[in-house]
């Protein structure tokens, strides 16, 4: 059974076209401010984690209240173009693992854009 993650709900939405598209790695340090690592996870459950995100070509981001959670697949993600993007995923009870494998798809067309393989998760929670 497969599951989708869909833009609205899981916040994969660019900004329109007209506006500047932000720097990957000036995203990745902007989410990760006042941060500080705090272990790694095998596992995502999605029911805990809001606003999934493809960063630039490499990492893939969640959040969680004041924790965020990172992943940089091996072999990288499809970069997002100014369309919408959903991924597609085996449906896991819910969870993202390493090994699992996500789909970067074309919400207009449904055509796969190509595809992320998971990684650890590593997890920052705020330090302040």
């Amino acid at each position: 059974m497969k599951y989708r993650l869909f833009a609205c709900l899981a916040g994969l939405a660019l900004a329109s076209p007209g506006h500047a598209k932000k720097d990957p790695q000036a995203e990745i340090a902007e989410a990760l401010k006042d941060k500080a690592p705090a272990g790694e996870e095998r596992c995502l459950s999605l029911r805990s984690a809001a606003n999934l995100r493809i960063v630039g070509t490499t990492t893939v981001l969640a959040r969680n209240f004041g924790t965020v959670y990172r992943n940089d697949p091996p072999g990288g993600c499809p970069a997002l173009t100014m369309r919408t993007r959903i991924l597609t995923g085996n449906d896991r009870d819910a969870k993202l693992c390493i090994g699992d494998s996500l789909t970067v798809v074309d919400a207009e067309t449904g055509e796969p854009q190509g595809a992320c393989r998971m990684a650890k998760w590593q997890t920052y929670k705020s330090v302040k």
